[in-house]
C-alpha cells in the first residue's frame, strides 16, 4: 500500500497553528511508524514550499522541502507533459478544481495509488480515491 500526500496535509503537519495540524500529525506519524511508503509529486513539493515561504519564511520552507526530498520513505513522482494535458482536461470539466489537485488525481491513477492523505473534500468527487483525513 502506498499513500499520496496532498500539499494541505504536509502544510498542516508543519504548522502548529493550522486547523488540521492535530489530524495531520496523527495520520502522518502513524504512516511513519508503520513505515508506509508515501508519494508526492514535484508540484506538491512546489506548492508546499511556496506556501511555507510566504507564511513561515524561507528557512522553514527550505527545511520542509529538503525533508520531502531526502526522506527515504517518500517517493517524488515527476509530472510529464502528457499528465499535464490530462490534468488540464480535468480542470476544464470540473469547475473549481486546481491544476495541482487534478495532477494529483492523474498521477495517483497512473501509479495505482488509491489512498490520499488530504483535508480537501474536492477529492471526494473521484471514485478511485480514498481520502485519509
Amino acid at each position: 500500500m502506498r499513500v499520496f500526500l496532498d500539499s494541505g496535509a504536509i502544510i498542516a503537519y508543519n504548522r502548529d497553528r493550522d486547523d488540521f495540524h492535530a489530524a495531520a500529525s496523527k495520520i502522518l506519524d502513524a504512516l511513519d511508524e508503520q513505515n508506509t511508503p508515501v508519494c508526492v509529486s514535484n508540484h506538491v513539493v512546489e506548492e508546499v514550499v511556496t506556501f511555507l515561504q510566504a507564511r513561515e519564511g524561507p528557512e522553514k520552507a527550505f527545511q520542509v522541502g529538503q525533508g520531502l526530498l531526502q526522506n527515504r520513505q517518500i517517493t517524488v513522482l515527476y509530472v510529464n507533459g502528457q499528465q499535464i494535458e490530462k490534468a488540464l482536461r480535468l480542470v476544464r470539466r470540473r469547475a473549481g478544481l486546481s491544476l495541482c489537485d487534478a495532477l494529483t488525481a492523474v498521477i495517483m491513477e497512473e501509479n495505482g495509488i488509491e489512498i490520499l492523505c488530504s483535508f480537501d473534500a474536492d477529492f471526494d468527487h473521484f471514485r478511485n480515491i480514498k481520502r485519509l483525513h
